[in-house]
């Protein structure tokens, strides 16, 4: 009899060890989602009205349209409202490289056909702006997609053209990203905002 009831007192033992020790420690385990949304104090043409500023300086700087870079931090951060555009300040989902301050999050990308949920590290910015200047710099530099990305979109005569190179370079294998572009410049008549 007392043989069980130290298995029982041994049992219940471990459960409270792994209530309080072991499930805290796998939730903190857990990599954060980088599309979950945060409440914010903006809506859609809010977001664009407080971006497009420094977008326009950028697209003075490159000659990417306004209207196709507003489209993309809307998209890749749905609104500036998601967990890594509010807290990590990432609006176009730059992944980091060796050295370069980040955090570990999932999100969903293309993979083929396939979505997927997959583990990345992401760039963590001070600001937008900052976030937005790095992107425009990369894009630039080639480190975004196959070779000729930027010279396409920075050369195209209107956004319909622009946002067509983001499939034919591989910037991204979601075959619906640039209708999903055109959706939001469309709706929001981003086109306003070109200079």
């Amino acid at each position: 009899m007392r043989r069980k009831l130290k298995w029982q007192v041994f049992g219940g033992l471990l459960a409270v060890f792994g209530l309080f020790l072991i499930v805290p420690l796998m939730i903190r385990g857990s990599v954060p989602n980088a599309k979950e949304g945060v409440k914010t104090s903006y809506d859609h043409s809010a977001f664009f009205k407080l971006v497009a500023p420094q977008v326009q300086r950028l697209s003075d700087s490159y000659g990417v349209k306004t209207s196709v870079i507003l489209a993309q931090a809307a998209l890749e951060s749905d609104y500036g409202t998601d967990l890594l555009a509010v807290r990590y300040h990432n609006l176009m989902a730059v992944k980091a490289e060796a050295g370069q301050r980040s955090v570990k999050m999932t999100r969903q990308e293309y993979i083929g056909t396939k979505q997927l949920s997959l583990k990345s590290q992401f760039r963590v910015y001070v600001d937008w702006e900052s976030s937005l200047n790095d992107y425009m710099l990369q894009l630039k530099d080639g480190k975004l997609s196959r070779s000729g990305l930027y010279k396409a979109v920075a050369t195209a005569d209107n956004y319909q053209t622009a946002i067509e190179a983001f499939q034919k370079y591989n910037y991204t294998s979601d075959t619906n990203y640039s209708k999903k572009l055109k959706k939001i410049i469309e709706t929001y008549n981003l086109v306003d905002y070109n200079r």
